[in-house]
């Protein structure tokens, strides 16, 4: 049985909402929502700690504000 897995290809980083949308490089997206900003400082740690900047982007105010 064969089980294609997908790798993170980048992700952005809402500061504002507390949010990650991981895209993969299959094409997909995911969203992670952190509840509090312990959760968000955690998550965002392991991002930074196993990305290259190149892959992290993060989102300004002005595209939060059209969400």
């Amino acid at each position: 049985m064969s089980v294609e897995q997908e790798c993170v290809l980048g992700i952005v980083i809402d500061v504002c909402t507390r949010s990650f949308l991981l895209l993969s490089d299959k094409g997909s997206e995911r969203m992670v929502e952190c509840d509090t900003v312990q959760e968000f400082m955690n998550v965002l740690e392991v991002v930074t700690a196993n990305l290259n900047e190149d892959q992290i982007e993060y989102r300004s105010e002005e595209h939060t504000s059209e969400l």
